[in-house]
This record gives structure tokens, sequence and C-alpha cells, in this order.
């Protein structure tokens, strides 16, 4: 089977042709004067073979997550699953469709049912993974449709067990990365997070013991690009984050976060200079004394005065 994807943008062309039968692909790049090179890689570079499972247990909302100053903050409380956004007006746009997954219910397909509290996890775990960018996350189709083609991808998502699959350097192209039944809302936000970074260029985060880093349990971390299923020992404060490949035997140095921003923008500093702790009837005020943090060199500073 045949796949070929091309893509090209004022500063140069992307592209790529897949044989799957024969287990080849040659991808296609431009370099600074716009010559054209080609080059013969390997299929999984192109196509990566995700085996992420589907979680082994399920993961008890991250108390962390209890207040904050973004949309997807807080536990599910009742709203629209067909309208959530995470940052409206944002020019980027990732659209979570479970149209398909409804479309199994009703076959009757190897169907699993889900409570509403599921798909708002869900799109809460990508919303997050995507806090630090101008990047709307959706459940909204009218949001999807509203900005250009080059601007927005898909994650689909399949009311069926399944192997996660998303093709490498296609955000922006229509194409739609595929995302199987989980045991709980996280687990499949965070595949989604995982099949999304292929979609911007990211390839798995490995170790010394095989093509997913086990993280660091000391620290209970688990790059986004490993595999979240060895992080559930770590329980509910497991923290999954974007790599650059600075922890011990890793195979893979892609700065996940530069390579992202070649697809959107960095979110602006909040708190630009110190402030004052804000108080309500003496009781500091938990909403009002947050930041964002969009990078490794962003600050937000609070201070009060004694005496």
């Amino acid at each position: 089977i045949t796949d070929v994807m091309m893509k090209g943008t004022a500063g140069g062309m992307y592209g790529w042709v897949t044989d799957e039968e024969a287990g080849t692909a040659v991808e296609y790049t431009t370099d600074a004067e716009g010559v054209l090179n080609v080059e013969e890689v390997a299929l999984e570079k192109i196509k990566p073979v995700c085996e992420l499972g589907e979680g082994r247990h399920h993961h008890d909302a991250p108390s962390r997550a209890a207040r904050g100053l973004e949309a997807q903050d807080g536990a599910y409380a009742g709203q629209d699953l067909r309208y959530l956004q995470s940052l409206p007006g944002a020019d980027r746009v990732l659209f979570l469709n479970f149209d398909r997954f409804w479309v199994d219910k009703a076959e009757g397909d190897d169907v699993h049912e889900r409570p509403k509290q599921y798909f708002y996890e869900t799109w809460q775990s990508v919303a997050a993974g995507f806090s630090m960018f101008n990047l709307n996350v959706v459940t909204d189709r009218d949001a999807f449709n509203a900005v250009p083609r080059q601007n927005r991808g898909m994650a689909c998502f399949y009311n069926r067990t399944g192997r996660a699959f998303a093709a490498i350097n296609s955000f922006g192209t229509g194409r739609c990365s595929s995302n199987y039944l989980n045991a709980d809302g996280y687990t499949a936000g965070r595949i989604a997070l995982h099949e999304t970074g292929h979609t911007m260029g990211l390839y798995h985060d490995g170790d010394e013991t095989g093509v997913y880093s086990r993280g660091l349990p000391a620290f209970k971390w688990i790059p986004i690009m490993g595999n979240h299923n060895y992080a559930d020992p770590f329980g509910p404060e497991a923290l999954y984050q974007w790599s650059k490949g600075e922890y011990k035997y890793a195979t893979q140095k892609q700065d996940d976060l530069v390579e992202i921003e070649k697809y959107l923008t960095r979110r602006k500093d909040d708190i630009v200079a110190p402030r004052p702790i804000a108080l309500n009837s003496e009781v500091v005020e938990p909403r009002a004394n947050a930041g964002k943090i969009t990078d490794a060199s962003d600050e937000a500073a609070f201070y009060f005065t004694v005496g």
C-alpha cells in the first residue's frame, strides 16, 4: 500500500512516500537554498510503531490539578463535552474527534461504556500537555473548522482496542492520529499527546532498556514520548513531560519543545515582574497568586512584607 504526504511553506517543502507492503520509505526535504533532498529511510521513521498498551489500571485525578488558571484545570463538573476549548482564539487548533467512538458504539464493535468524565479527562490531559503553547485543544468541530487547514491537527478516538498510530510531521495536512480504548481518560490523553508529538516531528524517547524510556522512578518522571505504562507504579503524582534527552542513557536527543515550536508559538509571559501576594479577607487567594510557566527561563514571583 503506497502512501504519500507532501506539504510546503515559504520556508521549504517536506514530504514522504511509503510502501508498507515492501517496508520502505522515501523522505523529501529542502535545504536553506531550496534544493530538494531525497533520502531512503526506515519505514519506522515515517510511521513509528507505538506499542503503548491500554494502561494497567485506572488513574485517579492528579491532586495538583484541583485548581488553577487554565480552562482544563479541575475535575469534570458537567461541562458540555461537545464544546470544550482550552484556549479560545489561539491561531492553532487540535481537534479531539470522538465521532468514531460513538459510531463504533452504535455498531457494537467491541463496545465498552465510558462515563462523561473519561472524555473530559482525555481533553484535560492533552490540553495540559500543550498549555505552554498557543494551541486551542477542542472537542468543538466549529472551532476546528474556523482555522486554515495548515494550522490545525486532529486526534481520532475509537471505541475498541488497537495500536495507537500517527504519521511523522503530519500536523496541518488533514491527517488524523489514531487512538484507541484505554482504562481511563488520563491514559487516553497521554497517549494522544504522544501521538500528536509524532505529527509534530517527535520520535520515541528510549534508554538502555529499549525504545521507550522507563523514566526516573526516584522523581516519578517519564517522558511523554516514552511509554506511559512505565509510570503506572508512580501513582497519581507521576510527572509526564516533554524531553530533550538529558537523562542517562537517552537514545533520542531531540529537544521536544524546540521541535514543537516549528508548528506552534509559545504563550506570552503572564507575570513579567514580581507582584504582591493577593489576599481575600487576610487569606491567600490561590487563583490570584498563580502564573503560567512557558519555558525554563520563565519566572512567576510573588512577595509579601512583614512588619
